[in-house]
């Protein structure tokens, strides 16, 4: 029934079936602008991954199912290369007291050889029910980290906060669109978007000088603990891409 390639994924690991189950290729099949892109889950605990009806994915991750549940997506974000892309997302109710952050999407990039792996170029993410962005950028070849894996003091990469103390309301469906040239090039610009309003219009370098590409990642990853819930989820759906656009 399933691909000998899927198995191997997910070997080890159980899931709930559901009518509309969603594995990693599936996932991208949902989305027709994605179905170009390489797909991979990682999502490695029990009932974790909810599947939702045909054109929606829903993530759910527990206190106890370790700290991510996301699909990567590669093979799409090209730098230098003019993007578009929008999704719209619901979350579960979140905890206003909680002063734990956890991140719903995110860019990211896979670390050269001889380079660790770093925090993510841009990750949208939620705090005491509020959301927040971050973009990190770093023109060295090779990444110097002698202060942690981010903006450290001392770092190559440099950072700037996109938006912040946007209120999230659970249970509601909001928008979210990015579009752009993600570079290492000083004249990039990115723009954000949530609900139709610009929280976000910056120039300047915005990604890691990497040989490859950044990708996307789409789901929940909670690294940092958990404090008065215990479960988190998020929907999604009518997710586009393009690499088609006039800036």
């Amino acid at each position: 029934m399933f691909s000998v390639l899927i198995m191997s994924i997910l070997a080890g690991c159980t899931f709930n079936y559901t009518e509309y189950s969603l594995w990693a290729g599936d996932f991208s099949n949902a989305f027709p602008t994605l179905s170009s892109g390489r797909v991979h889950l990682e999502c490695w605990h029990g009932d974790a991954l909810i599947g939702q009806a045909p054109g929606q994915a829903g993530f759910t991750l527990g206190a106890n199912q370790g700290k991510r549940c996301e699909v990567a997506v590669h093979d799409l974000l090209e730098r230098d290369r003019p993007f578009s892309l929008s999704f719209k997302f619901k979350t579960a109710a979140e905890n206003s007291s909680d002063h734990y952050w956890h991140s719903y999407f995110q860019v990211h990039s896979f670390p050269d050889e001889g380079e660790q792996w770093r925090c993510p170029i841009m990750a949208l993410e939620a705090l005491q029910g509020e959301l927040r962005m971050f973009n990190r950028s770093d023109k060295e070849a090779i990444a110097h980290l002698p202060n942690g894996t981010c903006a450290g003091e001392g770092n190559s990469i440099s950072s700037r906060t996109l938006f912040e103390n946007l209120p999230l309301t659970p249970e509601v469906w909001h928008e979210f669109r990015m579009s752009g040239v993600l570079s290492t090039s000083d004249s990039a610009c990115l723009t954000v978007e949530i609900d139709g309003y610009v929280v976000s219009a910056e120039c300047g370098a915005n990604t890691f000088n990497d040989k490859s590409s950044p990708f996307l990642k789409f789901g929940i990853y909670n690294p940092t603990g958990w404090n008065g819930i215990s479960t988190l989820s998020i929907e999604y759906k009518d997710i586009y891409f393009s690499n088609d656009v006039e800036l």
